[in-house]
């Protein structure tokens, strides 16, 4: 049959990066960069694009990334016998894009039920397993010295290792917390004092809080070099007073729905609601891109 140019993406996507048999080196390498390159173009895609995330949408995307990101991050997966964090972060960058502004698409993530706890087997919730990512995250780099260079402040090879060990963390541990910001802001993720729980049993002692710190030191640092919009800024400054407010509040009902506020809450978003006036059928010339058939 014949499909889209993202339904295309997607099943290279949720496809994986493993062969089923036996490869050589040079081809292996062909098919990572081959996913890789299809999750940054699904990226580019979707990036502040309701008609992206619409197209994602339609094409089983929350499905696709949730089993992509299921595997990346199970043990095992990279070379090295760790687990694939540059592979996770590619698929959370996506993950981020399609539910930030698209409130269907955050439904259909809160209602997955393709999660479980590797050791223990328990089902997951996403917003817990995305919970899981972050603590695992930090829990990793603090076993590797908390980022300290083990040759020292003079040894640049050590230095560059620490920044590059740091760099992976943040890339995997916000929008880790942005995926949960989000699903704990629609108020069908569920029970957020369980995924608070479950970041303070992982070592997270901050729970919801410390989310709330990640978020914003990536938005300043983002924000810095001149990466985030002024709508996205506003989502994120959002999303951190969110996770701030229900992180304090010990005594809430655990299965009380979040209700958004602030300047940044999805509904109420500048750019949001400039896109509602949108519709597919009002789109740019080069929707054609998106719809396209790809054989």
């Amino acid at each position: 049959g014949r499909r889209t140019l993202v339904k295309a993406l997607l099943d290279i996507a949720s496809g994986g990066v493993e062969s089923a048999g036996a490869e050589s080196e040079e081809r292996a390498t062909l098919r990572r960069e081959c996913w890789h390159a299809a999750l940054k173009v699904l990226t580019n895609l979707t990036n502040e694009n309701r008609l992206g995330c619409r197209c994602a949408r339609a094409s089983g995307g929350i499905a696709a990334l949730c089993g992509a990101l299921r595997e990346r991050w199970r043990g095992g997966v990279a070379p090295d016998g760790a687990r694939d964090v540059d592979g996770a972060a590619a698929v959370l960058g996506l993950l981020v894009n399609l539910i930030e502004r698209d409130n269907d698409n955050c439904d259909q993530l809160a209602a997955s039920d393709a999660f479980t706890d590797e050791a223990s087997g328990e089902r997951l919730s996403a917003a817990q397993f995305l919970a899981k990512i972050y603590a695992d995250s930090r829990a990793a780099r603090s076993a590797d010295g908390g980022g300290d260079a083990a040759g020292g402040v003079g040894d640049k090879a050590a230095l560059r290792q620490q920044g590059e060990a740091e760099l992976a963390g943040i890339s995997v541990e916000a929008p880790a917390a942005i995926a949960v910001a989000c699903l704990l802001r629609r108020g069908v993720a569920g029970r957020r004092f369980a995924v608070a729980s479950a970041l303070e049993r992982r070592g997270v002692r901050a729970g919801l809080r410390g989310l709330a710190a990640t978020i914003a030191d990536f938005r300043e640092f983002c924000a810095q070099a001149g990466a985030l919009t002024k709508s996205a800024i506003d989502m994120l400054e959002g999303l951190e007073a969110d996770l701030s407010r229900v992180g304090g509040d010990k005594g809430a009902d655990e299965d009380e729905a979040v209700a958004p506020t602030g300047t940044g809450a999805m509904d109420d978003d500048p750019y949001e609601l400039a896109l509602e006036e949108d519709s597919v059928d009002e789109a740019p010339r080069d929707t054609e891109f998106w719809t396209s058939a790809w054989s």
